[in-house]
């Protein structure tokens, strides 16, 4: 298990210094496809609410 999760993890995939970690996955191309697929400007929250007592 530990080969395996030595050989996934994303620490230090891009660098030291970097600071977006996944979101460099994200590139130009599927920043213009997802804009393109959007229809109306209405937002969604996929928020849950967080339990503050016992």
């Amino acid at each position: 298990m530990n080969a395996y999760l030595a050989k996934h993890r994303n620490w230090g995939r891009w660098g030291h210094d970097d600071q977006l970690g996944a979101l460099n996955l994200i590139t130009a191309e599927k920043r213009r496809s997802s804009a393109a697929a959007v229809r109306t400007g209405r937002t969604v929250s996929l928020s849950r609410p967080l339990p503050t007592g016992p």
